[in-house]
């Protein structure tokens, strides 16, 4: 199973024209939307596997991605310390 994160734009001057509490409020809906939508995709996504096993004998293999998520992370800080990426961008992304 494939699951892509959302991005969420808006304009910056919009949102930053709101108050703080009108802020927060997008901010908890999109997370909130983020998190319904990869919910009913998962759903969906077990579904049509199990449907495809059933029907097709297919089979899927599933891995462990944790090494590959160690190593990509120590390549971001390699591009990080190297300046391909400016230092602390990744933080600043994963903070939103």
């Amino acid at each position: 199973m494939h699951l892509r994160s959302i991005l969420k734009v808006m304009n910056i001057d919009k949102f930053n024209s709101l108050s703080p509490k009108e802020q927060q409020i997008m901010i908890d809906s999109a997370n909130e939307a983020g998190e319904f939508f990869s919910m009913l995709y998962r759903k969906r996504a077990e579904e049509d596997m199990e449907k495809m096993m059933s029907e097709n004998n297919a089979f899927f293999i599933q891995t462990n991605l944790n090494p590959w998520r160690e190593r990509a992370q120590e390549a971001r800080k390699k591009l990080e310390e190297s300046g391909y990426l400016p230092k602390g961008l990744w933080d600043k992304l994963n903070s939103m």
